[in-house]
């Protein structure tokens, strides 16, 4: 629209001095026709005066189209000038969502390396009670093993000596020693493990008096004596 505008007016400007121009080339013509004939010299200026005013009109015109051109160049610049401002304040805007999106995700993560942290303060913790455990469960394996060791070898040494003792004693019965055996007298001895005599056996170095038998459960059996 301003375009147009300054089109119109150009032109209107360059009807106006073509009249003016014509117009004063009329009059001049007029009144020398009227007043009395002038020298060749003074029709000389005249016409001088009268090109320098085309000249100027001309001058002027042409400086108007190219300050039109100009101005039409320098609206063409801040179109797009503005078209440029405006993809760089669209893709500020579009910089602004990414950095603050960033920044968001960084405080999450943030978040998240805090809860690992305490994870891994926590797993520490574990780790050492479980060590802790770990070493006291060994402690009391060792303190059972010695324990069931110990308890082992004691057994071995009373079946060693359960057996020593019924082997004297059936060695004793079977060499027909004379012997008399109250009732109630101990005769082996095994750990709680008693056997008594339940009647006394007459001095008869012809008779046995008994035996003792050791089964695979280490009961004793008292075998009565035999006629």
């Amino acid at each position: 629209m301003t375009m147009e505008c300054l089109k119109i007016s150009l032109f209107v400007i360059v009807v106006a001095f073509h009249t003016s121009s014509t117009a004063t080339i009329l009059d001049s013509k007029g009144s020398t026709s009227l007043l009395p004939v002038t020298t060749s010299k003074e029709s000389s200026v005249l016409r001088d005066i009268l090109n320098q005013e085309s000249l100027v009109r001309l001058s002027l015109v042409q400086r108007m189209q190219s300050l039109t051109m100009d101005e039409m160049d320098s609206r063409k610049k801040v179109d797009t000038l503005e078209e440029s401002l405006k993809i760089v304040t669209e893709k500020m805007q579009i910089l602004k969502a990414e950095n603050q999106r960033l920044k968001d995700e960084l405080t999450i993560l943030k978040e998240a390396h805090l809860d690992l942290k305490e994870d891994v303060q926590q797993l520490k913790i574990t780790q050492a009670n479980d060590s802790s455990e770990l070493l006291s469960f060994k402690k009391k394996h060792l303190d059972f093993s010695l324990a069931v060791n110990e308890t082992l070898e004691q057994m071995r040494y009373d079946k060693n000596a359960t057996d020593a003792q019924l082997l004297n004693f059936t060695s004793h019965v079977l060499t027909g020693k004379r012997t008399k055996c109250e009732p109630g007298t101990v005769l082996l001895r095994d750990g709680n493990i008693q056997v008594l005599f339940q009647k006394p056996f007459e001095e008869n170095p012809s008779m046995i008096y008994g035996l003792v038998s050791l089964d695979l459960n280490r009961y004793l059996t008292f075998m009565s004596p035999t006629e």
